[in-house]
């Protein structure tokens, strides 16, 4: 399978679910949302884990979780969290959070709530893109010396937060229809998928 089609899967991958989950399971704005921060923190946890063990596979040396990445990817993550829900609050400022989260999690398709099913399914798809990107790396590695440059950006995060301090400012002057805001979800969506790892 070449490249090309690879990323058109991935990207097809990406948006997949919130465009279901739009059309046909009645999703508001707010579900696409969470459902983008549930996976952003799976992947950010793989990225790391993507580089720990593409780093044995090559060094054969175990290494530990680097900690202190770690902790910056969880705050560019909870920044970004921050962010969503401000912008969520402008849009609109009588949504209740902790309702949107409990329907989230109880909204039921084919009498199973769908939290039981989302997360145990995005926890397998961030490890099946783990594997997938430790033999990309795999293939484009020419020597060992090479193993040092591999490493975690944070372009992508930089990216997202910038993002959404956007759209807040937008939301200051006018008031972004819910297609709009999720049209632009979507973009950023395949920027995720174009710039992981």
């Amino acid at each position: 399978m070449n490249k090309k089609t690879l990323l058109f899967i991935q990207i097809i991958g990406e948006l997949a679910i919130p465009l279901i989950g739009f059309f046909f399971w009645n999703w508001s704005l707010y579900f696409i949302l969470l459902f983008y921060m549930i996976e952003n923190l799976f992947a950010t946890y793989f990225q790391l884990e993507t580089f720990r063990k593409f780093t044995f596979l090559v060094e054969k040396k175990e290494s530990t979780i680097d900690y202190k990445k770690l902790f910056i990817y969880i705050t560019f993550w909870l920044i970004e969290v921050a962010l969503i829900h401000l912008f969520l609050f402008l849009t609109n400022p009588s949504i209740q959070f902790g309702n949107e989260v409990l329907d989230f999690f109880m909204y039921e398709d084919m009498g199973i709530p769908q939290g039981f099913l989302l997360i145990p399914l995005l926890y397998f798809a961030s490890k099946m893109k783990m594997k997938q990107d430790i033999q990309t790396l795999t293939i484009k590695i020419k020597s060992i010396d090479e193993v040092k440059n591999f490493s975690p950006k944070f372009n992508y995060y930089w990216v997202s937060i910038c993002f959404w301090v956007s759209l807040i400012l937008i939301s200051f002057f006018i008031s972004l229809p819910e297609l709009v805001a999720i049209s632009l979800l979507l973009a950023l969506f395949i920027y995720r998928s174009l710039n992981r790892t």
